[in-house]
């Protein structure tokens, strides 16, 4: 057999270029994962178990290829699990029909108001076709920054939601991956800037991306080369909020009302605030829009609405009505290719999106 040396370089920027256009491939739709809270204390019961067979058997810990447990004392051995699983079972089940309900109401909430839509961005399943992210192209976050920027320049109506009207009317441009020279590195771009006369604002995209080192230095670079009033936005999943609280520890502040802020001095001993924002907050502002507003174009509309399905399927990780209504048929939390990969908590929080959300509508 001949043996070709192994280029390992062209193999990595092989994998890199599949991961990128496919980020799916390193998840699996179809697990279920348990939520944590059900497994406390679960162990104990495996520990008596276990240490009650040792102290019968002291054979069971040599050093063997395998070693086969004495069946008299399997008996009864998984009751305590059993148990469990079963209450993990009926909570979850339970929690899955709270959840249909709470969709069904939303699909009415839709049909009944001035939306140009009579149907809720989670009626559709873009989440568990593997590789799917419907009609458009969203996997790098330089996808979803063009997105974003789309829906920002061509209407100031998600920038007045977003910003409390202090940002006013449509943008006079939109920049993305605006280069800014100078810094620690010879190129560095902001992925958003929404320019004004008298300033505008910066965002930075976070999806999968954790180095939030470079950002308050970004914001200062944006203040060197365009002049007036800035607001500087990190927008990222909550999830990252631990790393992110790592990587900057007292410079954030959480003010009772409002956005954390992190304040920092990259440059020349002047303090830069970066407002810390959600992709939560990004999705309820769209559907707050698409369900009150009935003066906004078709074709902006159209994209908000887009947008909004795919932040809440593919970042929020928010489980759609067609697969919540399977497994709702099916009465078990483990069926096939149906189950929920969602835990408990999970789940919880989508019901208190859609219920603010539908509430929001109802007040509106």
């Amino acid at each position: 057999m001949e043996v070709i040396d192994c280029d390992w370089a062209s193999f990595d920027s092989w994998w890199e270029s599949h991961v990128d256009i496919d980020q799916s491939v390193l998840t699996e739709a179809d697990s279920l994962v348990l939520d944590s809270r059900w497994l406390d204390g679960q162990w104990a019961s495996i520990d008596d178990w276990w240490e009650r067979y040792v102290s019968t058997d002291q054979s069971a810990l040599v050093d063997e290829t395998t070693i086969t447990l004495d069946d008299r004392l399997l008996a009864g051995g998984w009751i305590d699990l059993d148990n469990w699983w079963q209450s993990y079972s009926k909570a979850h089940q339970e929690d899955v029909e709270e959840l249909l309900a709470t969709l069904k109401k939303a699909e009415k909430v839709w049909a009944a108001g001035p939306s140009q839509f009579d149907t809720d961005p989670l009626s559709a399943d873009w989440q568990t076709v593997h590789g799917s992210t419907g009609p458009i192209r969203l996997v790098r976050e330089e996808d979803w920054s063009y997105a974003l920027a789309y829906l920002f320049m061509e209407s100031g109506v998600l920038i007045n939601e977003l910003f409390n009207n202090s940002h006013d009317g449509t943008p006079d441009s939109v920049e993305t991956e605006a280069h800014l020279p100078g810094g620690s590195e010879t190129t560095r771009y902001e992925d958003i800037l929404i320019i004004n006369s008298g300033g505008g604002i910066s965002i930075e995209v976070k999806i999968h991306d954790t180095n939030f080192q470079k950002t308050v230095e970004t914001a200062e670079l944006v203040e060197r080369h365009h002049s007036g009033d800035w607001t500087h936005v990190l927008l990222l999943p909550a999830y990252q909020y631990p790393q992110l609280r790592d990587a900057f520890g007292r410079k954030i502040s959480e003010p009772a009302e409002g956005h954390p802020i992190i304040t920092a001095t990259p440059f020349d001993n002047r303090d830069i605030e970066v407002q810390i924002r959600n992709w939560k907050e990004i999705s309820t502002a769209l559907r707050r829009i698409l369900q009150q507003n009935d003066e906004i174009s078709p074709h902006w509309a159209a994209s908000a609405y887009v947008v909004c399905t795919l932040i809440e399927q593919k970042i929020l990780g928010f489980v759609p009505k067609p697969i919540v209504k399977q497994q709702v048929a099916t009465n078990d939390i483990v069926h096939d290719n149906v189950s929920l990969a969602a835990g408990i908590q999970d789940i919880e929080n989508e019901i208190s999106y859609l219920q603010a959300t539908n509430e929001d509508t109802n007040n509106g």
